[in-house]
């Protein structure tokens, strides 16, 4: 009997095994307020990223590099991602690597086409709650989630 539990138990681990590692994937989609610090001094870009399995597509945003389209990975807890822009007349090719930290944020380096280096830390940036919904007689304004407004009538009771 105790063979035939074991042999149970071990066959629902592996039923459930991949299922929870897909729930565990790290999930980079959304805005991240970065703060980059290098030796030509600091700057607090904007990465915007859409995951879709482990690649990484997205806008970097900031007052050296403009906006500059980006390309990237991501595997388990490290991520990396990379856009090419000009800088006083020359390309280069900007790469950030790193980690996703235990709080959810990311934390790394950045290497600035051979002309610098530097670290870098991120926040996803959440949208503020949506301010209450008012109430008078039988109207209530809201808004949704998305920030549009929402009006519901009350029927006349």
């Amino acid at each position: 009997m105790t063979r035939s539990l074991i042999r149970a138990m071990r066959a629902l681990v592996l039923t459930l095994a991949p299922a929870a590692l897909a729930q565990a994937r790290t999930d980079l989609t959304g805005k991240w307020m970065m703060s980059v610090q290098t030796d030509n001094g600091t700057g607090t870009p904007m990465l915007t990223l859409k995951q879709n399995g482990d690649s990484l597509t997205g806008t970097y945003a900031s007052q050296v590099f403009g906006n500059q389209a980006v390309m990237g990975t991501v595997s388990g807890k490290k991520v990396a991602f990379w856009f090419t822009a000009s800088a006083e007349g020359q390309s280069l090719r900007v790469t950030y690597t790193g980690t996703v930290e235990a709080d959810g944020s990311l934390k790394g380096t950045v290497d600035l086409g051979g002309f610098g280096s530097g670290t870098w830390t991120a926040r996803l940036d959440k949208p503020a709650s949506p301010p209450p919904a008012v109430e008078s007689g039988r109207v209530r304004i809201g808004t949704t989630a998305a920030g549009a407004v929402r009006l519901q009538m009350k029927a006349a009771g």
